[in-house]
């Protein structure tokens, strides 16, 4: 982790798959000699994506359905006791941890990004934020989005992000420079946040109704599934996410399925769209 930012972890090259490309490593050389690796590990290859992770404790907001061990995907896996570090070293402190944010990416490749990033690998590095946690208020979405400017004139790509927090940061606050999404649960929530705060929704489903894109009962934006979980592609091919303005001129959301070890807990905490009567609390 970070001494100089607590609470805050920055990787240059994430290693998650479904960000971009990685190898998944079953042995190590050591001393000369292959061993077996007990659990396998994944190395990322180019395109590269960087990416930061955040304090959930200390900076999700409690309206998130899935916070607390009820099946966020970051609390649960092979990212939980990176987690479990960044909430640990703040103690009872609670800083603004997006203010932080920022603070750790003008930090990151100060004499430029990288250009081994983008689809092909031949542009900035693209910058997913928060991959756990989130912004707490409106400074911390003006601290970032002004990181990002700054990020993006270093040469780096496309920052985007997904939050909670739409409901009290107002949509303009991140500025022109983070394509950012707002993560619903609801076809009630994903109308606010399109209609009233003028989002693009992120709604996370139990499962998929259709392969493509398809209607919610109870609001008319349509929605989209996400690319790496029906067609195993990663955020740096897809960048339909990195689109939000595209994504309001047609009215589309992308929707998640739950998955990872915590899904089975996450399931739980949304309603089940598709039947015949609409939705199944």
């Amino acid at each position: 982790m970070s001494e100089q930012f607590p609470g805050v972890l920055v990787k240059g090259k994430s290693a998650n798959r479904k960000l971009g490309p990685v190898d998944e490593v079953k042995f190590d050389m050591r001393k000369g000699k292959r061993v077996e690796l007990k659990r396998s590990r994944f190395v990322p290859r180019a395109p590269f994506v960087a990416s930061t992770y955040l304090s959930i404790q200390k900076s999700c907001d409690d309206v998130c359905a899935f916070k607390n061990g009820n099946g966020c995907f970051a609390e649960s896996g092979y990212s939980k006791l990176m987690i479990d570090r960044l909430d640990e070293e703040l103690g009872r402190s609670r800083p603004n941890l997006g203010v932080r944010e920022a603070e750790a990416i003008d930090k990151l490749f100060p004499h430029g990004v990288p250009q081994d990033g983008g689809r092909d690998g031949t542009k900035g590095r693209d910058l997913r934020l928060h991959v756990s946690g989130d912004a707490q208020d409106d400074v911390a979405a003006r601290a970032l989005g002004m990181a990002a400017m700054r990020y993006v004139g270093r040469g780096g790509g496309t920052v985007w992000t997904y939050t909670h927090s739409w409901r009290h940061i107002p949509e303009a606050e991140w500025g022109p420079h983070i394509s950012v999404m707002a993560s619903v649960e609801t076809a009630k929530d994903a109308n606010k946040a399109r209609y009233l705060r003028n989002y693009v929704p992120a709604l996370v489903i139990r499962e998929f109704p259709s392969t493509k894109v398809f209607s919610l009962p109870g609001t008319d934006v349509k929605f989209f599934p996400c690319l790496a979980e029906t067609q195993g592609m990663n955020c740096a091919e897809c960048r339909a996410c990195f689109d939000t303005d595209g994504l309001k001129k047609k009215n589309l959301g992308v929707a998640f399925a739950v998955h990872g070890m915590g899904s089975a807990k996450a399931k739980k905490r949304l309603s089940m769209y598709g039947s015949l009567f609409g939705v199944i609390p």
